[in-house]
């Protein structure tokens, strides 16, 4: 029998009119798989059954997975009057905490299982809480005791499992592990993981009993055929190693991983060895110590190899050593790290060794790292080895190297993409890059700023061979607000694509068939838009719609950090990442009857787009293109944002414009965006003894109110923020009265408060001395310090900040010595102080105008002059004489 087709027939049979109705809704439920279903029979089990408790706790936790929180809140409040028992009530509030990582609040309801006579309860949700906040070592105390009481627990074993990879305490997770496989001796996934920190604690001929074991319990399991080949080949027991992996691929044909090693055990190990520096430390160590030995640390060898194959995966080996000079660099490398993207990645043979004259250490700690943010907007899905360093001193010789094994040749649809940077913040005394690469792969070279006489190339054996070494390289000087690395250094570019044309025509393949308008998609567009509305006001509400309508969820592993969903199935869901909400707009905006097309950008943050470079390597963000008013650019991933409020960060970049069949770069820029702008209004009431009262208001445009929208949402926590901000420049400083005046999304944002200050004020004699700015931007010391620069300033982007100061002097004062007005104007800035005093009023006007992005080092002398102006002005002191 099939039981869900079963229950489904019997429960249909039961009316609306049954007392078994609310019953059978559930059950229905209960036995389907699609979230929508599901929930659309649990919600008719709510409405016929009040105060239903089942029911009521399915539906929340279902949209607690599902990523809606805001569905489950009110939910979850409904639950609170039903459960009289209190546990579905206080299970479904600890995961709606959970869901949005409001940790302190989970730690405290743990405490509420105890006390309703659940105490596993309340381990298993004190080690989430630590879980989420990055403590590890505490989640594993609470659930071992869990796992302990109860090792049926499939909850508590899988957070366990998760608190272990995590954790930095290798040689406990194995104790750990060692225990959990004792109560689950058949459990494959969990004797794999056993052997993983057996071969790396202990070695890998000690990892073969327990991959036997694995064996013998699953002969045909395919993964463990391959991790025992993978252990035999490292033993060097090569005809085992390839015998394993042929069963394995036997078992699972389609597993493109098991391809690669083998195709790695039959040659491309000994591709990889031909290009591996294999000098002597002591050389480049002697060189080192004649050239910079005054540095604080020194890059004896930085080395990347690449062996490419037909199919475009690869097999990477990386290799960094470096000497300490001075024990100020030490925390720059205490902790290394290798990024990868999970699924797709491999790391084997990592080997971090720290050298202290005749002593040697090996380093054989690690712990796993997401890099991913639940809130960004950007691509991709990464995560990090990490590998806290021990014993680095001055004179330490750190030697750190890995191979990196990426099979996502297929899910990547056989592109290719890497850029190697000579040089860094570190001098180097030797800087070696190498690419093999099948000749009938086509595999394509660009660089900037590189002599190409340093880059060698041959072909032997049917492939092509780059190596390129660099010597000597000095360090670029760290300045503030410099660029990033990827514009600074010179670079050499591999790409699968000779051009933009053929990037294009690779990319609009991943676009093909996903513009899918649904009939929801197109009932919910008729009731939104109307017939009479213009253009602008079409983009504005689809934008609103969709922005409001679809949560940011990272969609990155594989081919889906490049390929967007189809719009239907996105909007459906109700959750996409930049790409997928940027396909939806544009399919919406189209069916409206407004051209757009999916953008690819690079962010301001993370460089500029070499245009010379066709490679998918040059973005890493996804927007939407609307052809209206010249091009309007839309970032779905933006909450509560008007649409003409463009991110600084994406503003006046060269988007790559692509749709089914054009291409196009487009500068993101339109005089159509809201300027950025800050208007800040200041009334300060002050009084003879010093204190002061002081009334704020504060306006916002363009880019700031996006996040000023985003902080107005918790009055307790801004209005506490705020306190702590004012409190740096006046201890004991009291905000209170904040109140939000205008924050709609397509208005700027308006708030104010009042900031109690019992010393604003200094008191001498007949004298009261104060600063007319109690809140110093400290332009200078962000900015210009130095005395010259190389590198440009990056700064936020083109802004205005205008500033009205009112201060209310207390009767018989006045002031001794107003200063002078000042103005300062040049092509990329301006900046002008205006002051007047009457009727016990003094009135400061101050403006600030940046004009660019970026300040040239040939415009960096005149920027300082400005930046020490603004300094001087609001370091003034003014002195009020006292009747």
């Amino acid at each position: 029998m099939n039981g869900t087709s079963d229950t489904l027939r019997i429960c249909s049979y039961i009316n609306s009119e049954s007392p078994y109705y609310a019953a059978a809704q559930y059950y229905s439920g209960m036995s389907l798989d699609s979230y929508e279903a599901r929930d659309e029979h649990f919600q008719k089990s709510i409405a016929a059954m009040n105060r239903n408790t089942e029911s009521l706790f399915a539906s929340a936790m279902i949209n607690l997975r599902q990523g809606f929180s805001y569905k489950a809140c009110p939910i979850v409040e409904e639950l609170k009057k039903a459960d009289s028992s209190r546990f579905f009530y206080t299970t479904a509030l600890a995961n709606f905490y959970a869901a949005n990582n409001w940790n302190n609040e989970l730690a405290k309801i743990s405490e509420s299982f105890t006390n309703i006579g659940y105490p596993s309860r309340a381990l298993y949700y004190t080690a989430v809480a630590h879980i989420q906040d990055n403590e590890y070592g505490p989640a594993l105390d609470s659930l071992e005791k869990l796992y302990m009481f109860d090792s049926s627990n499939y909850e508590a074993f899988t957070k366990l499992r998760q608190a272990i990879e995590y954790s930095a305490k290798p040689e406990r997770s194995l104790s750990v592990i060692q225990g959990m496989a004792g109560r689950r001796p058949n459990d494959i996934s969990l004797l794999l993981m056993l052997a993983s920190y057996i071969e790396r604690l202990e070695g890998e001929q000690k990892a073969i009993p327990t991959l036997s074991a694995a064996l013998k319990r699953s002969p045909n399991n395919s993964e463990t055929l391959y991790r025992i080949g993978m252990v035999y080949h490292k033993t060097g027991k090569k005809d085992l190693a390839v015998f394993y992996l042929n069963e394995s691929i036997k078992r699972n044909p389609s597993n493109h991983a098991l391809k690669q090693y083998l195709d790695f055990l039959h040659g491309r190990d000994n591709i990889l060895a031909g290009e591996i520096w294999n000098g002597e430390i002591s050389e480049l160590e002697a060189e080192s110590d004649s050239t910079w030995k005054n540095q604080t640390a020194v890059y004896l060898l930085n080395e990347q190899v690449f062996c490419v194959n037909k199919d475009i995966s690869y097999e990477k080996y990386v290799r960094c050593i470096v000497k300490i000079y001075d024990d100020i660099a030490v925390d720059d490398f205490n902790n290394q790290y290798i990024v990868y993207e999970p699924g797709i990645d491999f790391i084997e043979n990592i080997r971090c060794r720290v050298i202290n004259g005749a002593e040697i250490s090996d380093i054989t700690d690690r712990y796993t790292k997401q890099l991913s943010d639940p809130e960004s907007r950007l691509y991709y899905n990464l995560e990090a080895v990490m590998i806290p360093v021990s014993d680095l001193k001055r004179g330490s010789i750190l030697d750190f190297s890995y191979t990196l094994k990426n099979t996502g040749a297929a899910e990547y649809r056989n592109a290719f993409s890497e850029t190697f940077y000579p040089g860094g913040s570190y001098p180097m005394v030797l800087y070696h890059a190498a690419l093999s690469h099948p000749d009938s792969a086509k595999i394509y070279s660009f660089t900037r700023d590189i002599d190409s006489s340093k880059i060698k190339k041959e072909k032997r054996n049917g492939r092509i061979f780059y190596n390129a070494e660099f010597d000597t390289l000095e360090a670029y000087k760290h300045e503030t607000a410099m660029p990033p690395r990827s514009e600074i250094l010179p670079a050499l570019y591999f790409s699968s694509y000779k051009d933009w044309d053929a990037f294009a025509s690779w990319y609009r393949s991943l676009l093909k068939d996903k513009i899918i308008i649904s009939d929801e998609m197109k009932k919910d567009l008729d009731a939104l838009i109307s017939r009479n509305d213009t253009p602008q006001e079409k983009v504005r509400k689809i934008y609103n719609h969709v922005t409001d309508s679809i949560r940011y969820v990272g969609f990155e592993l594989g081919i889906g950090a490049l390929q967007p969903r189809s719009t239907d199935k996105t909007y459906r869901t109700r959750m996409g990442d930049c790409k997928d909400i940027a396909l939806v707009l544009a399919a919406f905006l189209r069916e409206a009857g407004i051209d757009a097309s999916i953008a690819l950008v690079e962010t301001r943050n993370k460089g500029t787009v070499n245009l010379n470079v066709p490679s998918i390597g040059e973005f890493n963000h996804a927007i939407c293109y609307a052809d209206i008013d010249g091009g309007i650019f839309l970032d779905g991933t933006r909450d509560k944002t008007s649409y003409l409020e463009m991110a600084s960060n994406e503003r006046n970049v060269n988007a790559l414009v692509i749709n089914e069949k054009t291409w196009r770069f487009v500068k993101t820029e339109n005089p159509k965006y809201a300027p950025n702008v800050d208007n800040v209004t200041t009334i300060i009431d002050l009084k003879n003894d010093g204190s002061a009262v002081i009334k704020r208001t504060i306006e916002k445009h363009g880019d700031p109110a996006a996040d000023a929208r985003e902080s107005l949402d918790d009055i307790a926590k801004k209005e506490q923020s705020t306190t702590e901000y004012w409190n740096k420049f006046f201890p004991g400083a009291a905000v209170s009265g904040l109140t939000v005046i205008s924050s709609s999304r397509d208005n700027p944002v308006h708030y104010a408060y009042d900031v109690s200050i019992t010393n604003f004020a200094s008191k001498a004699e007949k004298e009261l001395i104060f600063s007319p700015f109690p809140d110093e931007s400290k332009y200078y010391l962000s900015y210009a310090m130095n005395s010259s620069r190389k590198f440009p300033i990056e700064v936020a982007g083109e802004f205005l900040s205008k500033s009205a100061l009112r201060i209310n002097l207390p009767p018989g004062c006045k002031p001794i010595n107003l200063p002078k007005d000042k103005t300062i104007k040049h092509a990329l800035f301006e900046v002008s102080f205006v002051y007047s005093c009457a009727d016990g009023i003094i009135s400061i006007n101050s403006e600030l105008r940046i004009k660019t992005y970026r300040i040239p080092p040939e415009n960096y002398a005149d920027f300082r002059a400005m930046a020490r102006s603004i300094q001087e002005e609001e370091s003034r002191k003014i002195i009020l004489e006292m009747d």
